[in-house]
């Protein structure tokens, strides 16, 4: 009897699914596997029940596991003590910190999570001080850390915990805005460590200039509001420098470049927005003045531009309208849920990586898809 087409491109996906993962990684529910595919559970049962009898996979009470390939059979029980221990600059961070810290520490959280689940492990929170001050170091906190231990962080906030960290032997995924001499130094003594890194981790724009360049722009508007743009975050910075480097990686491309004053309204931006357009058309908008309106708003409207003009947002209640106003929208977000998550499993995995270090990654998404993802 041959196998209904549906169920056959169904049972190809899972294939490519399982060889994602290493032997022994625990699969999702049936429930969030249909999910995942867009179809019903019970048309998701025969293509498992198709990878149980190839010993593919194996069904236990604890859940459905992926066998070895060679052997069909289940590896070895991993080690004990994987579970995932997180950073945290203090016990309330969520209100001791500011937003940013506070958004990126729950995406670290909610990656790790996800790899943790393939693999049966926990994650656990470890706030290394009292007062959310790097002075004040916790040490009995950190004396929870033994060899081998999984430890994740992001930020620079950590750096000087790092060579405690090397020398009780624990196992280190960490997201850093640099990397300095001293620490690629200090890591040369280092085996079990991953690192995602990028000069300034909120700095978008190499991402959103790539795709402007494929898109075809060559006349952008990049438009920022004094000590709210996450491009220009510190003061001691020479503005002109940075900017001018951030102009010659959109050669040959011509960058115009708008900052407002600090006390400036989101009226009033939207409004000089459409005066500059006015005086100067521009081909694309990067907005990055604002990101948290604390409610949802028409961008393009409210700056009276084309629909076919594109436009870049780093906030979602930038996504705001009717469906045709976020065509040709754009959002960017930061990876730090995916470097997070390809942090804890690379490390959960056991698997030793030639590739210590990578570039940090930013995403973009379409308005559109973004505004669902919002709304779930």
């Amino acid at each position: 009897m041959p196998f209904p087409s549906k169920q056959k491109k169904l049972y190809e996906q899972l294939l490519e699914e399982l060889q994602r993962y290493p032997a022994g990684s625990k699969l999702p529910p049936e429930r969030i596997l249909a999910q995942q595919f867009g179809v019903a559970r019970m048309t998701l049962r025969e293509p498992l029940d198709r990878l149980v009898r190839e010993h593919r996979i194996i069904r236990k009470r604890t859940g459905t596991f992926i066998l070895d390939p060679e052997s069909g059979e289940l590896p070895s029980a991993p080690q004990k003590n994987k579970n995932i221990h997180i950073l945290l600059p203090c016990p309330d961070y969520s209100v001791s910190s500011g937003y940013f810290s506070y958004l990126v520490t729950t995406e670290c959280i909610r990656g790790a999570m996800k790899a943790a689940v393939r693999y049966g492990s926990q994650v656990i929170t470890i706030p290394v001080s009292q007062t959310n001050e790097q002075e004040k170091i916790d040490w009995n906190q950190l004396s929870l850390l033994k060899r081998d231990n999984i430890v994740l962080f992001a930020g620079d906030w950590y750096k000087s915990l790092l060579p405690v960290l090397i020398e009780r032997g624990c196992r280190v995924g960490a997201i850093l805005p640099q990397m300095e001499e001293n620490l690629e130094d200090l890591l040369q003594n280092a085996e079990n460590y991953l690192i995602f890194k990028r000069p300034m981790l909120a700095n978008y724009l190499p991402e959103v200039l790539a795709d402007l360049k494929e898109k075809g722009c060559r006349n952008p508007l990049l438009f920022t509001r004094k000590n709210f743009s996450m491009l220009f975050p510190h003061p001691e910075w020479n503005l002109t420098d940075h900017l001018e480097e951030i102009r010659k990686s959109f050669s040959p491309g011509k960058l115009q470049f708008h900052m407002c004053a600090e006390q400036t309204s989101f009226v009033e931006q939207c409004a000089k927005v459409w005066e500059l357009f006015e005086k100067e058309p521009f081909d694309a908008l990067i907005f990055d003045s604002e990101s948290n309106l604390g409610q949802a708003v028409n961008l393009r409207k409210l700056c009276n531009l084309p629909e076919d003009l594109p436009i870049y947002v780093r906030g979602r209640d930038l996504l705001g309208g009717s469906t045709d106003s976020r065509k040709n929208l754009y959002y960017s977000r930061s990876g730090f849920m995916e470097c997070s998550h390809d942090l804890a499993e690379q490390l959960l995995s056991g698997e030793v990586s030639e590739q210590k270090i990578s570039d940090f990654k930013h995403f973009i998404y379409d308005g559109e898809s973004a505004w669902k993802d919002n709304q779930i």
